[in-house]
């Protein structure tokens, strides 16, 4: 079983390799013309892999509280187990900027892609520095009508682990005013972190309703209610 799971596995990123290198081609070629272009072709070179890996690695998923998905711009709060994410949300979240440690942009074709949308590269070594840098680039994506993505544990972790939040994305939603929306999934029970072999199954995902930032709470209380909520629904779908 583990033999064919390998096999087919190789053959997804030998997949996603070459469209890639289509993908990226066509950001090359639009790129002068339309930012929004951009963000488009990588939506759609994400919901492509996201269907390669359900044909070839028979790994799939559903969402609930999609509807909430239409209450942008926003600040999303996601929950990071692996590279499935990685790979996914950008084809699932509407318009949206990452914020990313900054080797992902070395990346051959993926992360020249992430470059070009003008991701929110930090060096997690940077302290303070990195910290304001995505309060200053969040702030001036959100006034464009972009919303941003954090994983506020700041690096993928095991499952049934729930680490505090780091700081940077509650204190971006109360510098801006803009609400948080969090997102709860369990893609770590299947595509674990660092692992090459991918299970195959459902991946579930709950999309929370907005938080409000406007409401007199604080960076803190903020920061305890999301976490709060995370651990919530992920002690349901991690049983």
């Amino acid at each position: 079983m583990t033999f064919w799971l390998a096999i087919r596995a190789i053959i997804y990123y030998i997949i996603l390799f070459i469209t890639s290198l289509i993908w990226f081609s066509a950001i090359l070629l639009t790129r002068p013309f339309s930012k929004t272009a951009v963000y488009c072709i990588i939506a759609s070179w994400s919901r492509q892999a996201a269907w390669w890996c359900k044909v070839i690695c028979g790994l799939s998923y559903e969402i609930e509280g999609a509807e909430n998905f239409n209450k942008v711009p926003a600040i999303f709060f996601v929950k990071h187990q692996s590279a499935w994410e990685t790979f996914t949300l950008a084809g699932i979240l509407p318009c949206s900027v990452f914020v990313v440690k900054r080797s992902l942009l070395m990346i051959p074709f993926v992360g020249w892609g992430m470059a070009f949308a003008k991701y929110i590269a930090i060096n997690r070594k940077a302290g303070h520095s990195a910290f304001k840098y995505v309060l200053n680039q969040g702030a001036e994506h959100l006034k464009q009508g972009h919303s941003i993505v954090i994983f506020p544990e700041g690096t993928r972790v095991a499952p049934k682990t729930y680490p505090e939040f780091h700081k940077s994305g509650a204190a971006l939603a109360k510098a801006t005013g803009y609400p948080v929306i969090p997102i709860a999934h369990n893609a770590g029970s299947f595509w674990k972190r660092r692992a090459f072999i991918k299970k195959p199954g459902t991946i579930k995902m709950i999309v929370g309703e907005p938080i409000p930032t406007k409401n007199g709470v604080s960076t803190e209380q903020l920061r305890n209610m999301t976490h709060s909520w995370m651990q919530k629904q992920m002690k349901k779908i991690e049983q």
